[in-house]
């Protein structure tokens, strides 16, 4: 796991929010940059706070619920 995840969690009263990074200028689409923040959502962790693009895909869900 990468070192910013483990550095927000030890960090639980700050707000951490995620851009959709590499899917402009860099070629990649959202799928296929959605998978590396997987852990963020499938552990509820409340500080992360994905792009509603990824967080659509790593659950399926049309809105994010937080």
């Amino acid at each position: 796991m990468s070192l910013s995840y483990y550095f927000s969690l030890s960090k639980p009263n700050s707000k951490f929010l995620v851009t959709e990074i590499g899917c402009g200028i860099a070629g990649f689409t959202v799928e296929q940059i959605t998978p590396l923040f997987n852990k963020a959502i499938d552990e509820n962790i409340k500080n992360i706070f994905s792009p509603a693009s990824y967080y659509k895909i790593l659950t399926k869900e049309k809105t994010p619920n937080r």
